[in-house]
């Protein structure tokens, strides 16, 4: 049987948890079965582009060029490889792409929603939100949002029209691997409480309470607190220099890292459905979270606390204090809860080949 061909576009193929996503379901899928190609709209292919050709994928780079070049580009790729299925990751923009390839034949065009904004505003911007909302429910066949608020953003006011047009609209969450991530057999022995935090340095991970939080927590007794993800460390401020802080960078496998963590602190301004949180769970880990509604959606899992992104480091610290307590045996019943759960890679794998 001739595989499946899925087109996903997306504006690069660096860090960040759309690509983690991505790249998890083509290692999962044989290729045998779909053959995913990824059209990176940005020009630029990124650095997790390596990662995904191991995995099998086909990785195709804009020209350069205006947007006209690269959308007459995507479309020539749409006919050539004969693609079945096409996936548009690039948020509102998603309507304009998919309407320009709705004349190529392809018979599944799908929009994903990540996240729920994209920290821009303004009479243009808001002119361009109205714009790209009323042309989805035309140009997509399928909306499907990680979280209800990420696929809310996408589709604004528009939903009865979606209806109307038959155009599917659903929630598809992210799935962890729970293969890769699960908590150590063994209680660790005597250190500091481990704090981990993994974000990007970005405006909405709201990175610079990190160290006020750290601080605070010091305060009361030992405590470390590692740093993980792209971006420098200038958004953090001064850094403490008595030791226990740690800004890691990337890497290229978080696993080991969440495996020694004690809880893991995301204090970000807006999400979608971060793949770290449920990655911090199936490790046995709780979670401090800013109570954001999308995040709220993970109320049906055990081991997640909120506390407003707007709320002092102290509050966070109290947070990160109380949710150290938790058992070795209550961190091992965490993990199997997700393993139970519908947030599982397994579970999106099937999800995903049903869609396509």
């Amino acid at each position: 049987m001739k595989p499946t061909v899925v087109v996903h576009v997306i504006g690069s193929l660096d860090h960040g948890g759309a690509e983690k996503v991505a790249l998890d379901l083509c290692e999962a899928i044989p290729t045998a079965r779909v053959t995913q190609v990824f059209y990176c709209f940005s020009g630029r292919e990124g650095a997790l582009a390596p990662r995904f050709r191991h995995a099998g994928a086909v990785v195709s780079v804009a020209p350069a060029g205006g947007t006209l070049a690269r959308v007459g580009a995507l479309r020539r790729l749409v006919r050539e490889r004969g693609a079945d299925v096409v996936v548009s990751h690039v948020s509102l923009a998603s309507a304009f792409l998919l309407l320009a390839v709705r004349g190529t034949g392809v018979r599944r065009r799908i929009a994903r929603a990540h996240s729920t904004g994209d920290d821009r505003g303004g009479g243009l911007r808001t002119a361009y939100r109205t714009a790209a909302r009323a042309l989805l429910p035309f140009s997509a066949t399928h909306v499907v949002g990680v979280s209800d608020a990420a696929l809310r953003f996408l589709i604004g006011r528009w939903g009865r029209l979606h209806r109307w047009l038959d155009v599917e609209t659903r929630v598809l969450v992210n799935g962890v691997d729970v293969g890769r991530f699960h908590p150590p057999m063994e209680a660790y022995g005597v250190r500091p409480p481990r704090v981990v935090h993994v974000g990007r340095a970005s405006p909405e991970k709201n990175r610079r309470i990190l160290v006020p939080i750290f601080r605070a927590l010091r305060a009361v007794g030992p405590v470390e607190m590692v740093v993980v993800g792209p971006g420098g460390t200038a958004d953090l401020g001064e850094l403490p220099s008595d030791g226990g802080f740690r800004v890691v960078g990337v890497v290229d496998d978080v696993a080991p890292i969440l495996r020694e963590a004690d809880v893991l602190l995301l204090p970000s301004f807006r999400e979608g459905l971060p793949g770290v949180v449920l990655e911090a769970l199936a490790s046995g880990v709780p979670v401090v979270a800013s109570d954001l509604p999308t995040l709220r959606e993970l109320e049906t899992l055990p081991g997640v606390a909120f506390v407003s992104p707007e709320a002092a480091a102290s509050e966070w610290a109290a947070a990160v204090a109380r949710a150290m307590d938790l058992s070795h045996a209550d961190r091992r019943a965490l993990a199997e809860t997700v393993r139970g759960s519908r947030f599982t890679l397994e579970r999106s794998v099937n999800d995903w080949l049903s869609l396509w």
